[in-house]
Parts: structure tokens; C-alpha cells; sequence
């Protein structure tokens, strides 16, 4: 996961223009880099309120029982 100041700038640009309070953090997240598949693991578990349990695994880009 490796993305460039300049790419965050500018993906970080395109939220700002948009706001909307809905999906806001999604999209924030998103422009920082993170994979689409993270963060929807992430929402999956925030929502079975399991998260405290699990890490985020950098090398294979997964959320990991642990």
C-alpha cells in the first residue's frame, strides 16, 4: 500500500469538493490509500461489533483474526 503525498493530496481534493456527510469517511478513507477491501472488512466488523479481536495484516492487505 504504498501511495504518494502528491496521490493523497490530490484524492484528498476530490472529497473535499463533494462533502457529503453520508459516505464522508469512506471517501477520506479511501483517498488515503487504503484498499477498497480493508475498508469494507473494517465496516463488516464494526457493525458485528467484533473489531476489538482483529489487526490489520500490511503484507497481505487483509484484516486478520489476532
Amino acid at each position: 500500500m504504498s501511495v504518494s503525498i502528491a496521490e493523497i493530496e490530490n484524492n484528498l481534493e476530490k472529497v473535499f469538493v463533494n462533502i457529503d456527510k453520508e459516505s464522508f469517511i469512506y471517501e477520506f478513507i479511501l483517498a488515503l490509500g487504503v484498499p477498497l477491501n480493508v475498508i469494507e472488512q473494517v465496516i463488516d466488523l464494526i457493525i458485528s461489533e467484533e473489531i476489538v479481536n482483529y489487526k490489520y495484516d500490511s503484507k497481505n492487505q487483509k484484516i486478520i483474526k489476532g
